[in-house]
């Protein structure tokens, strides 16, 4: 049905792109900050034109130190308001430059224990690619270890279910987004039902819970190894359901 609706190159160049996507081990703490800082600033229904401007541009960059984890944590969110607002105002949010600071603190923190973030990925055992159905198992328990401190080092913005799996799809791991358009793909397709309505706005649904997000994830990562592809090339196919 997808197929019969893509407009190419642009949707076959994804395909690919998605396809491709390799994890890197040996990435340095100063990439995942840059990744971080950005996927902040697209959060939160922030204007996505308007933030790819800013990333194209690269006015984020020398405002948060070349990316450097050691010298943006050293940063007060306050002066950085003060200075530069009018510039990155289009990440919506003030608090946003609270947590992209925070997160360079984080990555420093998770150094204490591990060589780096990517070692810390590596270290909880997460399966790059999905070659099995046990690797959709291990996978999950990864994703908890990894959830899980996170939570502990109160670690902004990538805590939260579907902002972790988006981060380590970015990453290069065999991941969905279980953002609200994928949800809404799964429960057209029967994967999870609708969430409960609201109590007070009747008209209007909850979020789904983790479990649902959780069997959203799982049942994608099952199909693309049914289909000898990736889970995040699936993924794509459910945002344009």
């Amino acid at each position: 049905r997808v197929n019969s609706f893509k407009v190419d190159p642009e949707f076959t160049q994804q395909i690919e792109a998605r396809r491709n996507l390799v994890a890197d081990f040996s990435l340095k703490d100063d990439e995942i900050l840059r990744q971080l800082i950005e996927l902040i600033a697209y959060s939160n229904n922030a204007n996505a034109q308007k933030v790819t401007d800013l990333v194209v541009r690269e006015v984020l960059r020398p405002i948060f130190q070349d990316y450097s984890v050691e010298k943006t944590a050293d940063l007060l969110a306050e002066e950085i308001r003060r200075l530069h607002w009018p510039e990155i105002k289009s990440i919506r949010f003030k608090y946003k430059v609270d947590a992209m600071v925070r997160c360079a603190s984080c990555l420093i923190a998770i150094r204490k224990s591990h060589e780096s973030f990517m070692q810390f990925v590596r270290d909880a055992g997460l399966p790059v690619t999905i070659r099995s159905e046990s690797d959709v198992a291990d996978f999950r328990e990864g994703f908890a270890k990894i959830q899980t401190k996170l939570l502990q080092l109160r670690f902004p913005h990538v805590t939260k279910f579907t902002s972790l799996c988006h981060l380590l799809m970015m990453l290069g791991f065999d991941c969905a987004k279980p953002d609200l358009i994928v949800m809404r793909a799964a429960v057209d397709l029967g994967i999870v039902p609708e969430p409960p309505k609201k109590k007070r706005k009747p008209d209007e649904y909850s979020a789904h819970s983790e479990k649902s997000l959780q069997e959203v994830v799982a049942t994608i990562q099952r199909y693309s190894l049914s289909r000898k592809t990736r889970a995040p090339v699936i993924d794509l196919y459910f945002l344009i359901h």
